[in-house]
């Protein structure tokens, strides 16, 4: 459940304006809290994991890379994980059990790679770079 703190906190990580209307749902909301805990524990900046994962779908479960010549989309979820790249990293870091389809796993599997890998942000190079997690 939102508090005035919660709220307060969430506005400055998502740097909205006060005449911008936040409309928060409290899934929504629990997948946020998810990503922050996720990411401490994986050693990465949490408000920047924030804004990375609400730049890529904003928490929700979206489809992008659209391919016009296939008529599909190469990402889905809210990490927005090209499914070659979700096998790779599941394979490597033996977390065979996580499904893609589900919206936790798909930040946990976010996190564990950027959190091990310093190259791991530049799966999401356009975002890590907007919300300064790439120099």
């Amino acid at each position: 459940m939102l508090n005035g703190f919660s709220l307060l906190w969430l506005i400055s990580i998502f740097s909205i304006s006060s005449s911008t209307v936040l409309y928060i749902t409290n899934e929504k909301y629990e997948l946020i809290q998810f990503a922050h805990d996720i990411a401490v524990i994986n050693h990465i900046n949490p408000e920047k994991f924030i804004r990375l994962i609400n730049c890529e779908s904003q928490f929700e479960y979206a489809f992008g890379d659209y391919r016009s010549e296939t008529g599909e989309h190469m990402a889905h979820g809210p990490a927005q994980w090209w499914l070659s790249s979700w096998n790779k990293y599941k394979n490597l870091y033996d977390m065979e059990y996580l499904n893609y389809k589900n919206s936790k796993d798909q930040i946990v599997l976010a996190a564990v790679v950027i959190g091990r890998n310093k190259k791991g942000i530049f799966n999401w190079y356009n975002c890590g770079k907007k919300i300064g997690m790439i120099e």
